[in-house]
């Protein structure tokens, strides 16, 4: 159904509504008939949302935690890509960009686009990446550079 991890995170952040969100999540597969299909359970972004919760940081340190356990995932998909000899898409660049920018990591994010912009031009910066970019200097408070 989705040719990488990354892509299905970016079209999961990319449902623009509740009922795109369940359709999403109705499309994929169940691995297990006794697991827990959040996907198929009623409304899926609400379970999403408190499965979320559950599992939120209550503090500082959970969240740095938190945070870290995230920036080590998405290192982890990133580098089994490359090991696996695939060539990243737009969707995946973006992906592992927005891990950056979302968390953000300024100059993190600020080497990842500069190496990628190089490294393969035909597929970034898009529409999304300047998504992420000017997210990112928002909430960073830099309201004039976002424009």
């Amino acid at each position: 159904l989705f040719r990488s991890v990354e892509a299905f995170l970016e079209t999961l952040f990319e449902a623009a509504t509740e009922e795109d969100l369940d359709a999403l999540m109705q499309a994929l597969p169940d691995d297990d008939e006794e697991a827990t299909a959040v996907a198929t359970v009623g409304n899926g972004l609400p379970r999403l949302r408190e499965m979320a919760l559950e599992g939120a940081p209550r503090n500082s340190v959970e969240l740095r935690d938190r945070q870290a356990a995230v920036l080590g995932l998405a290192e982890a998909a990133w580098a089994a890509l490359l090991d696996d000899g695939l060539a990243p898409d737009a969707a995946c660049l973006n992906a592992y960009y927005s891990v950056y920018s979302r968390a953000l990591r300024r100059k993190r994010a600020a080497a990842i686009y500069d190496t990628f912009a190089e490294r393969f031009p035909d597929r970034f910066p898009d529409a999304r990446t300047a998504r992420h970019a000017v997210e990112l200097r928002c909430r960073l408070g830099d309201l004039e550079g976002a424009r």
